[in-house]
């Protein structure tokens, strides 16, 4: 899927220039240490950039916000998918489908957004902070709405890869007319 991404955003001049980066499953030893580290929870369904569905210890899934993170939307009924939603959420997909994460509430953040998802950080069995990963390789914004411990590492993040051309910010139009940044629609 990064690959039709890739192609897709390379033929609009942008350079999602990521590594290929191993199935993190099929490495020995990998499936041992997801087992060996409690508070792994499998994905079961990557909705989009930033949100996913995972499995709970009691079998019911649970869907999972990432916090601090918007990306581009691709799913939202009343929008148009959005100019690098397609990529962001392609990202998601390779890096964690088939993978187990570990969540991580936000003290100074509610536990739940008004859809019901669970508001989290979300760790790969490396200790990666993906939501902060999304932002500093340009496939998402800080999501600076409400307050959070990593606000300002997240807003630092974006402009790092703001100012280095990263993902949408290098062919994207980003409307930052309001509170929320959004790219314009494809």
């Amino acid at each position: 899927m990064l690959a039709i991404a890739s192609a897709l955003y390379a033929s609009q001049g942008v350079q999602v220039g990521l590594p290929k980066l191993p199935d993190l499953g099929t490495l020995p030893g990998v499936q041992q240490l997801a087992q060996q580290q409690p508070g792994l929870y499998p994905v079961t369904h990557v909705n989009d950039g930033d949100t996913i569905k995972v499995r709970q210890p009691d079998g019911k899934e649970e869907t999972v916000r990432f916090l601090g993170v918007d990306t581009p939307e691709v799913k939202d009924p009343r929008k148009p998918v959005q100019c690098f939603g397609q990529a962001a959420s392609a990202h998601t997909h390779a890096r964690l489908d088939g993978q187990s994460v570990r969540l991580a509430p936000d003290p100074d953040d509610t536990d739940r957004d008004k859809y019901g998802r669970l508001l989290r950080y979300v760790y790969l069995p490396d200790g990666t902070l993906y939501n902060a990963e999304l932002i500093r390789d340009g496939y998402a914004f800080a999501y600076t709405v409400f307050p959070i411990t990593k606000l300002e590492e997240f807003r630092q993040l974006e402009a790092e890869a703001r100012a280095a051309n990263r993902g949408l910010w290098a062919g994207c139009t980003v409307n930052e007319s309001s509170q929320i940044k959004q790219t314009n629609s494809q």
